[in-house]
């Protein structure tokens, strides 16, 4: 791997006539030659339901943008984020790999996940999550004509933004290193990269290093790893992405 590095991006919850839509594909046009490789670790829209007849005109436009990053030889993978569905099964989605869970380096010196899994007291959540992505749930959804999903998925995604707040202000540092032990220690990565929780944090594990991404669109920053001749695990920083 060249010293490009891999880039990871998180939540930038792009929304209809977002003006950060534009900041966003121009991103995407510089990173063909400034990485070897782009990582999105989830919720790159508020709400993502990937099918084309729910797309509206900032999903075509960055997914246009995804594809051309990849014709420019830019291999570009996407984790799942809470606020994704069906990516997974999309026809022709513009991605080299999708991981609904966890997405693991080439050499295993990163792994990446949106997050959402980390606090497991957000029992919540957590049974929203086993609900809405069913497969009778999902599946019925996608089959229904866009006049009736449209309007279902503009409701859905205001509700999404005002709903269990209270997982949604602190960070749950003590449930993060217990995740962080056991993915680590399983894999024997040394980064484990995070979304999910729109703020940019670094701390250390008994196994290596938790990274968590701030949001984009507020942010305008990324993670960068790094490859070293004297580690094979490398090394992550952040930096702005302009």
């Amino acid at each position: 791997m060249t010293a490009r590095g891999v880039a990871f991006i998180g939540d930038s919850h792009l929304l209809a006539g977002d003006e950060a839509t534009s900041a966003f594909v121009s991103f995407l046009d510089g990173a063909p030659g400034r990485f070897e490789r782009l990582v999105l670790v989830g919720d790159i829209f508020d709400l993502w339901i990937a099918r084309p007849h729910l797309h509206e005109e900032h999903h075509v436009l960055v997914l246009a943008a995804l594809a051309r990053a990849r014709d420019r030889g830019l291999p570009v993978d996407y984790v799942l984020g809470n606020r994704d569905y069906a990516v997974e099964s999309l026809p022709g989605a513009p991605f080299d790999r999708i991981a609904v869970e966890s997405l693991v380096a080439d050499g295993s010196a990163w792994i990446a996940e949106h997050g959402d899994l980390v606090n497991d007291a957000d029992t919540q959540y957590r049974t929203w999550r086993r609900f809405s992505r069913s497969r009778p749930v999902l599946s019925g959804f996608l089959a229904l004509p866009g006049a009736v999903s449209r309007p279902l998925s503009a409701w859905l995604e205001r509700r999404m933004r005002t709903t269990n707040l209270e997982y949604k202000r602190r960070f749950p540092f003590d449930a993060a290193r217990r995740h962080a032990a056991r993915v680590l220690g399983a894999s024997g990565a040394r980064y484990l990269v995070l979304g999910h929780f729109h703020q940019e944090l670094r701390f250390a594990v008994e196994d290596g290093e938790v990274l968590v991404l701030p949001d984009w669109k507020r942010a305008r920053r990324h993670a960068l790893w790094l490859p070293s001749p004297d580690d094979p695990a490398g090394n992550i920083t952040f930096e702005p992405s302009a």
